[in-house]
């Protein structure tokens, strides 16, 4: 990613993504590293778009569909996590396979100061890596962690120390890749098929903001 202000997840910027992730799915692609540069992965969705009655319901079904796009990609995705990641931006590497981190990552998931609640699968997909407890914490504490924080209780899975994740993760999607394709597609759907279905659930977050945006309106 390289937009303006902190990679913010625009509809502009999501329309893009989407249309990124649909090309490669019918290129054989082993494996996909997201970064968003050396210094923001993303700050998260635009909340002026967020909040707006008019546009909220479409931000929300645009970051679904990006997620759901990463979440089933074939090949092993990686975000690579340099300065923020925050609130949808958190939730678009929550997506990915693996979440790398640095002495740079600021972690979090600060709805909640702005009255609302995530609503990009961050009540779904934050507990099957951190537990329901600590999720909740985050959630409704909205606190931002540190990448050795994240890395403590999981929410990352590799600390780089002061290399960009961006270099570490392409040296490690050097690795993954040394497998074919029907391999790594083989082995990520087997270790998926673990998980139950999530896609009712991711519904009903989205239901439920969009309920907690009206609210707010009225």
């Amino acid at each position: 990613m390289n937009a303006p202000r902190g990679n913010m997840l625009t509809l502009s910027l999501l329309d893009e993504l989407i249309r990124v992730l649909q090309s490669l799915r019918t290129e054989q692609c082993g494996c996909l590293v997201i970064s968003g540069g050396n210094h923001v992965f993303s700050v998260g969705a635009d909340p002026k778009q967020l909040l707006a009655l008019e546009t909220c319901e479409e931000v929300l079904e645009r970051l679904s569909q990006t997620n759901d796009l990463i979440a089933k990609f074939e090949g092993i995705t990686i975000a690579a996590i340099a300065g923020y990641a925050l609130g949808g931006g958190a939730e678009l590497a929550l997506a990915c396979d693996f979440i790398v981190g640095n002495e740079t990552s600021k972690i979090g998931f600060p709805e909640v100061s702005i009255g609302v609640i995530p609503g990009g699968g961050a009540t779904v997909r934050l507990p099957h890596r951190i537990g329901v407890a600590k999720s909740i914490e985050l959630i409704l504490t909205g606190r931002v962690l540190s990448g050795t924080e994240a890395l403590s209780i999981n929410l990352i899975d590799s600390f780089t120390g002061s290399i960009q994740p961006s270099k570490w993760s392409r040296e490690f999607a050097e690795q993954i890749t040394r497998s074919n394709h029907n391999q790594i597609h083989s082995v990520k759907q087997l270790l998926r098929a673990s998980f139950e279905d999530r896609s009712v659930l991711l519904t009903k977050e989205r239901s439920l903001l969009v309920q907690i945006l009206r609210n707010k309106a009225n």
